[in-house]
């Protein structure tokens, strides 16, 4: 780079053309801030025009467009900056985002796997509780009946030992003794409302007849039992409706296929 005079200086004479090649290096200056940072090229090439006897348009022109590429390619290197700045605090702002989202998901799945975990070992400690419960139903039931022979005696007793009758053998039910009675009668002469509900509930025949022509209501009856009379009549009468219904519907198929005459359709 040239030493001695400035750049201003060597200007000073009133000469068209080093006014214009004086704005040219204003011009360079404004985007350096310092003649030392103009380049080699560009200072031989302003030097060559400034020295010449003649000055020649053509390198102002040459020199003006090197300035101008170098102007153009400072400015596409301050956009290219630019927006891999603004494409970097995109992207962080997008893997921020994400990264929420996911923290979000994973408190949700979190939350989720607990409530499935905790619905999972209620249903175990019911599932362990009714299995304990049933079982310890089960050793009462079996106390109870310790002390009777048959399903009968169980009868007369309570609903636990017939219960466990029942467990061991649910066709007892309707087991006749030695004078045909079923453990429904017995159930009725006592009194016990809740046995006679069991024995009905597991299909008991409530008109069973024995060797004297009776049934339970007449047990009933005979001793005064006026709830259990109840529960035998009321469940006589609903299984009486459901016969009715089950022999009235083959009677309802056989109208249906009757033509318009009233004759049977073939």
């Amino acid at each position: 780079m040239g030493s001695g005079a400035s750049a201003e200086q060597r200007f000073r004479k009133p000469n068209a053309r080093r006014v214009n090649l004086f704005n040219i290096l204003q011009e360079m200056m404004k985007d350096t801030k310092r003649e030392e940072d103009i380049s080699d090229d560009h200072w031989q090439l302003l030097m060559k025009a400034l020295e010449a006897e003649e000055h020649d348009d053509s390198q102002v022109k040459q020199l003006r467009e090197e300035l101008e590429k170098e102007r153009a390619g400072r400015e596409r290197a301050e956009d290219l900056v630019a927006k891999l700045q603004e494409y970097k605090d995109t992207m962080q702002e997008v893997l921020k985002a994400k990264g929420e989202m996911q923290a979000a998901m994973e408190k949700e799945l979190a939350a989720l796997r607990d409530m499935l975990q905790q619905k999972d070992e209620g249903v175990k400690k019911t599932e362990a509780s009714a299995a304990r419960s049933e079982a310890e139903v089960a050793a009462e039931d079996k106390e109870a009946a310790a002390d009777c022979k048959d399903v009968h005696d169980a009868a007369r007793k309570s609903l636990a030992a017939v219960r466990h009758f029942l467990r061991e053998d649910p066709g007892a039910v309707d087991k006749r003794d030695e004078h045909k009675s079923t453990p429904l009668f017995p159930a009725a002469r006592r009194g016990h409302g809740d046995v006679a509900q069991f024995l009905l509930a597991a299909r008991a025949n409530v008109n069973a007849r024995n060797d004297f022509n009776d049934i339970p209501l007449d047990w009933a009856a005979s001793s005064g039992h006026g709830d259990v009379m109840k529960i035998l009549i009321d469940t006589a009468a609903q299984r009486s409706d459901q016969r009715i219904l089950v022999e009235a519907e083959p009677s309802a198929s056989h109208l249906e296929a009757k033509d318009g005459s009233g004759q049977t359709a073939s």
